[in-house]
């Protein structure tokens, strides 16, 4: 992804991928390269030396994979389809977006003569999704990487009951129906931003008033709508029974995951009782949501090396660490834009 080159440097990507090739560790192996470049500029793909694969990436509901892929097909380049969980940036996934992503690049995949399908799961702006998240997405894309044409009509009902099924092996029918009910929230919300959920806002951004400009729209009757979804039994795994191995650390993500979305809720509640910014928000609600997110943190660094290595905690973690210190000043520095900025 050379975003830094301008297209009249587009011959260096090319001639930097025969270098590439030309490199003895690569022998006889496969180069897989994103397909941003010459998706953009189709004259490349003539240029392509032998051994290159193709990975054709994107991540909404409508990303063209249909127009990119017979482009492909038309140029005789070998491709993968790549799209993508949609956990990312939403704390509790984009299930619907997900099936619709994932079910479009199998189909144009299989139409067009994709060489495999690769499902990528992404930690942008802190991976600070719980792992369960990302479940939904992986089940997802090895139906439709077993046989499109039988998961044609695959929705977010059906894919509850395979997790219970073939993933949780929950015979109360619960924890699979939970993580699906969760990665619904983006929907009950306005407004619905590309390659994020809303909801994922305060704690990313907190200097950005909600409830203008790119979060018009947002209002309390939406978000209490999401707090009743939250309190609903089914969601609250009162009867879940995960039989798997990790069952009861995947009940403990799915609490996590849950509590998140309140405080997220909370959070954004208060902003529009103010003029949408975390100034407006009194001085008592701020210590009560850094209190509440304190905890939050405590439990997320818990569960992560419960799965993890402890490489990138820091990383991620800084971006609640941000926010908890926004609550506790009232001040959102403008330019923040995460860790590295």
């Amino acid at each position: 992804e050379p975003w830094e080159l301008s297209s009249d440097r587009n011959g260096e990507w090319v001639q930097w991928l025969r270098s590439l090739r030309q490199l003895p560790v690569l022998a006889g192996r496969e180069l897989l390269v994103w397909g941003d470049v010459p998706a953009a500029h189709l004259e490349l793909l003539a240029e392509l030396p032998e051994g290159v694969t193709v990975c054709e990436w994107g991540y909404e509901g409508n990303h063209p994979f249909e127009q990119r892929t017979r482009q492909l097909e038309e140029a005789g380049v070998p491709f993968w389809v790549c799209p993508g969980t949609s956990s990312w940036m939403s704390i509790s996934g984009r299930v619907t977006n997900m099936i619709e992503n994932i079910g479009s690049a199998a189909t144009a995949g299989l139409a067009h003569g994709a060489g495999g399908l690769l499902v990528t799961d992404w930690g942008d702006m802190g991976h600070h999704q719980q792992p369960c998240v990302s479940d939904p997405g992986f089940a997802t894309a090895a139906a439709f990487g077993w046989c499109v044409e039988a998961h044609a009509d695959l929705d977010a009902d059906d894919l509850a009951t395979v997790l219970d099924v073939h993933c949780y092996d929950d015979p109360a029918g619960q924890t699979g129906r939970a993580v699906v009910g969760l990665g619904q929230t983006y929907r009950m919300i306005v407004p619905r931003p590309p390659n994020m959920s809303a909801l994922a806002l305060p704690f990313l951004l907190p200097q950005w008033p909600m409830g203008k400009a790119v979060t018009d729209g947002l209002t309390t009757t939406d978000l209490d709508a999401v707090g009743s979804l939250l309190d609903d039994p089914d969601v609250a795994l009162g009867d879940a029974r995960p039989r798997r191995a990790d069952g009861r650390l995947v009940i403990e993500e799915v609490t996590a995951t849950t509590a998140l979305l309140r405080l997220s809720c909370h959070d954004l509640a208060l902003r529009l009782g103010g003029d949408g910014t975390l100034a407006s928000v009194s001085e008592t609600d701020r210590h009560a949501l850094a209190a509440e997110l304190g905890d939050r943190i405590e439990g997320y660094r818990r569960l992560w090396l419960e799965r993890f290595r402890p490489g990138g905690l820091a990383d991620s973690t800084a971006w609640f660490e941000h926010l908890l210190d926004c609550y506790r000043t009232g001040r959102a520095e403008r330019s923040w834009f995460g860790p590295f900025g």
